[in-house]
């Protein structure tokens, strides 16, 4: 997930790009971070990205202004050799018996082997963690050697554990209430299990279902107020619901097999929908539903037992143990199609319950880097960059472009802001535009979303000198791409001739006039494949005229 979080990294790029945002292009020679660097690159924080490039001192950073909606930065002079956005992002808290008996652990997101750091180190198993709300605790189980299990909480770093229950009878399955007060867990008394709640502190423990079924797998809505849990009191194995204070226990599935773990979206997207692992297919999935038992839905849907789900803190992840890899592992799914999952743990070893929460500041995306370097072992858009445009907001990193021009030709490369300014309307009032020159511009390449192709556009034949750039400001995508041909502005590297092209107000649009070799939209088509003399652009960027 992502915590939106950015404004004292967003000052920091304005600081940086000199003119700041909505400035007026004005470039910046950046220098390498103090004390980073391996003495063969420069390593750079640039807004949300992280940036390392060749050591050659020739690096800039131009900023691109825009109306609204994202910032834009060309970076381009020296070799980009890697790129990646970091954001506010969830980490992963599990128990794992990869040390002979289970203990609990925390890693980032990606799963990367560097965050991987152990909580707990004793005799005993040490399952079922679960962040506070703050982030600043972690609820578990742990059961010693012929003991009975208990439930502690310890500090985020594994420190400070508190045992809150005694082992008189097996306390099981912690779950934090949304402010972080009291704890909800299941416990065993003369073979009935009964859903409890008790202070965070393990004072006023109360049982709230005292009945003769099974109730087991609790857990706290987001708004305080409802428990659901696991219960065999309707003959087959189904979720049920019952008030934070006790009352009255409602059904919320009907005709499940074995309906159990079930989990409350935090987050506004799919707020109150409840994940859950049902075995209703002869397999077990991870199911979504709400808390009146509407629409569900079989978000994991594999032939891989897929159990044991939690929630990011948006509620646009979830986290869960499967056997897919063959092993007992822990994976993310996005729940929003098309639903792309990635594998957390790799190891031969069982990881299992684990939960999402406690963001610390980490990598979101490798966007430049070696193949296989993006998150879940994913290729980035490219290995290298000779140049890219970039584009973030308040939320974090929203899209990049790589300019493709060859190594030899980077030190006469230009890059120029385009604006809507009284004495050079070559954007329109609502879009943002650059204008990039080198000897040749080959290609560009969009990231089109992690896992995805990037999308291409590709000026090889076209030998273009001089390509404009129109992006979304909303998006920061790209909306339409027009090279100009190299009769109009020619092939070797320097400043550009004065009738390269014109441009005109029209409308909230733009009109260009000159020499133009196609006209591209954002798809990467070309609509103009025999040329074009004029091009005229809406207020969105989209192409309304070709001449």
């Amino acid at each position: 997930m992502r915590i939106t979080t950015l404004t004292g990294v967003f000052a920091g790029v304005l600081m940086l790009l000199v003119a700041g945002c909505g400035g007026g292009g004005q470039e910046a020679a950046v220098g390498p971070s103090p004390g980073v660097g391996d003495g063969g690159s420069d390593d750079l924080s640039i807004g949300p990205l992280v940036v390392q490039t060749a050591k050659t001192g020739k690096f800039k950073a131009v900023d691109i202004p825009s109306p609204y909606g994202c910032s834009f930065v060309a970076l381009y002079g020296a070799q980009i050799n890697y790129l990646a956005s970091t954001a506010m992002l969830d980490r992963v808290v599990f128990s794992s018996d990869r040390s002979g008996n289970y203990q609990i652990y925390v890693c980032n997101l990606d799963g990367s082997g560097s965050s991987l750091v152990r909580l707990t180190n004793n005799s005993a198993d040490d399952t079922w963690p679960r962040w506070s709300p703050d982030g600043t605790k972690i609820a578990f189980e742990r059961e010693w050697p012929s003991k009975n299990e208990v439930i502690c909480t310890m500090n985020a770093d594994g420190t400070g554990a508190v045992v809150l229950t005694s082992d008189t009878q097996p306390s099981e399955v912690p779950d934090w209430s949304p402010e972080g007060g009291r704890i909800v867990f299941e416990r065993e008394v003369g073979g009935v299990r009964d859903v409890y709640t008790m202070n965070s502190d393990g004072a006023n423990v109360t049982n709230l279902t005292a009945a003769s079924s099974f109730d087991n797998y609790p857990a706290w809505s987001p708004d305080g107020r409802t428990i659901v849990f696991s219960t065999d009191r309707y003959g087959n194995r189904e979720l049920a619901a019952i008030g934070a204070y006790g009352g009255v226990v409602t059904q919320v599935t009907h005709g499940e097999f074995y309906a159990r773990y079930p989990a409350f979206c935090r987050g506004d997207d799919y707020a109150g929908a409840i994940a859950y692992t049902s075995y209703r297919n002869g397999n077990d999935d991870v199911f979504v539903t709400s808390l009146y038992g509407s629409a569900e839905t079989n978000l994991t849907a594999h032939s891989a037992k897929d159990y044991c789900p939690r929630w990011s803190s948006d509620g646009r992840l979830i986290a869960f143990t499967s056997t897919r890899s063959g092993n007992r592992d822990i994976w993310v799914q996005e729940v929003a199609p098309p639903h792309t999952v990635w594998q957390v743990t790799k190891h031969a070893a069982y990881d299992m319950t684990s939960d999402l929460g406690s963001p610390t500041m980490q990598t979101e995306r490798v966007l430049i880097g070696p193949n296989g370097s993006d998150r879940g072992g994913k290729n980035p858009l490219y290995p290298s960059a000779p140049a890219v445009i970039a584009a973030f907001d308040d939320g974090g990193y929203r899209n990049l472009v790589r300019i493709g021009v060859a190594a030899a030709d980077l030190a006469g490369m230009q890059v120029r802001p385009l604006s809507a300014s009284s004495s050079q309307i070559a954007a329109g009032p609502s879009l943002a535009g650059v204008e990039v020159s080198a000897k040749k511009v080959a290609n560009l390449r969009e990231d089109a979303g992690w896992g995805k192709p990037a999308r291409v556009w590709d000026f090889n034949a076209l030998n273009a000198g001089m390509v404009l750039l129109y992006f979304k400001p909303d998006t920061g995508k790209l909306v339409t791409v027009i090279p100009v041909k190299d009769s109009a502005y020619p092939a070797a590297a320097g400043s550009a001739p004065a009738t390269s092209y014109q441009a005109t107000a029209a409308g909230d649009g733009v009109q260009l006039a000159g020499s133009f070799s196609g006209v591209f939209d954002a798809e990467g088509r070309n609509l103009a494949e025999s040329g074009a003399s004029s091009v005229t652009l809406g207020a969105d960027g989209q192409v309304l005229q070709v001449n």
